[in-house]
C-alpha cells in the first residue's frame, strides 16, 4: 500500500516498519571453590554454604576437588547445602578424591572426573576417650549412623554387597575409568527411578 504526504501529495513509497522484538536480561553467576586440602572444621566452609543457600536456579557452583578427605561433620554440612541449593552444582575431581571428599562429590548434580583422578571409599574412623560402656554405645551409634549415611549417598554408585564390604572395614579403590562407569550406571538408574515415579503419579 502506498502512502502520500498530507501537504504535497508526493509519493513517498512503501512504508517499511522495523521488526519488533523484546529484550530479556538473563543474569547468571558462576562460583568456583577449590577443595584441595583436607576437609577442615565446618566453620571453614561458611562462604561455600552461604553461596549455595543464596544461589538461584540460574547460577552454577563448581567444586574443584583434590582431597584425601577429612572431617565428616563438615562434609555433611556441605552435602546438605548441595542437596538443597537451587543452583547447578558441578564437582570436578582431579588427583585424590577420598573418604569425605567422595560424599561431597556425589552430592553434586554433575560430576566430572579427571583422567588421573582416583577415588577411595572407606568406613568412618574416630577416636574417643571414655568409659568402656560409653565407647561401646558410641561405636554402635556410629555404625548405625554411618550405614544410613553411606546408603543414602553411595547407593547405587556402589552395590549393596560393596557397601557391606566397606562397613566391614575394606577400602574400595577406584580408577577414573571405574568411577566414570559407575557414575553412568548411577545416573541411568536414577533417571529410570524418576520416570517410574512420574508414571505412578499420573
Amino acid at each position: 500500500m502506498k502512502h502520500k504526504t498530507a501537504n504535497d501529495g508526493q509519493d513517498i513509497g512503501f512504508l517499511q516498519q522495523e521488526l519488533p522484538y523484546t529484550v530479556q536480561e538473563h543474569i547468571s553467576t558462576k562460583y568456583e571453590f577449590h577443595l584441595d586440602q583436607d576437609i577442615l572444621e565446618p566453620c571453614y566452609y561458611r562462604n561455600l554454604i552461604t553461596v549455595l543457600h543464596n544461589a538461584t536456579e540460574d547460577d552454577v557452583v563448581v567444586l574443584n576437588i583434590n582431597s584425601q578427605g577429612g572431617m565428616l561433620d563438615s562434609a555433611i554440612s556441605i552435602m546438605d547445602a548441595l542437596n538443597n541449593t537451587r543452583a547447578t552444582t558441578i564437582a570436578i575431581t582431579t588427583g585424590s578424591c577420598y573418604s569425605a571428599a567422595t560424599l561431597i562429590a556425589l552430592s553434586c548434580s554433575h560430576v566430572e572426573v579427571g583422567e588421573f583422578s582416583n577415588w577411595m571409599l572407606h568406613d568412618g574412623s574416630y577416636g574417643v576417650v571414655s568409659k568402656s560402656t560409653d565407647i561401646v554405645n558410641r561405636a554402635s551409634f556410629e555404625n548405625r549412623f554411618i550405614r544410613k549415611l553411606f546408603s543414602r549417598v553411595y547407593i547405587p554408585f556402589i552395590s549393596e554387597s560393596e557397601l557391606e564390604d566397606v562397613m566391614r572395614g575394606l577400602d574400595l579403590w577406584l580408577t577414573a575409568e571405574e568411577v566414570k562407569e559407575r557414575l553412568a550406571n548411577m545416573y541411568e538408574i536414577l533417571q529410570q527411578e524418576a520416570e517410574e515415579f512420574i508414571a505412578e503419579m499420573e
